[in-house]
């Protein structure tokens, strides 16, 4: 298998899957949020030191932190809840069509902004 062989996949292909190719596809998934928040937090220490001054660098911190927080929630979800929130996100027919991993940020970004809300209400 080449590279050119591995795709994305929309919410309607994996839905069409074998249960065990779905768990295949999000081992991957848990695998690469992991591989992908290192390279986050590399990238961020990096845009630190090409920053000029104390305050970019502060900036860059405030930026990371603030980004970091909203992804640490779906980077703790276990393979088994990841799964069934893939399986639950690709079951809304508004992303049929779409990308799985898209459909997963867009729910989880709305879960994070109801959060957001009901925290803010609170205060």
């Amino acid at each position: 298998m080449t590279s050119t062989d591995i795709s994305n996949i929309t919410c309607a292909q994996f839905a069409a899957m074998p249960e065990a190719e779905q768990k295949a596809f999000v081992i991957g998934v848990a695998n690469g949020r992991g591989m992908a928040s290192g390279l986050f937090q590399a990238y961020a220490g990096a845009a630190q030191d090409f920053s000029a001054t104390q305050d970019e660098r502060d900036a860059i911190q405030a930026s990371f932190k603030t980004i970091y927080a909203m992804m640490l929630p779906l980077l703790e979800i276990d393979a088994a809840s990841l799964l069934n929130g893939i399986r639950s996100a690709c079951k809304r027919p508004e992303f049929r069509d779409e990308f799985v991993i898209n459909a997963l940020a867009s729910v989880h970004l709305d879960a994070a902004k109801a959060l957001k809300q009901k925290y803010d209400a609170a205060s």
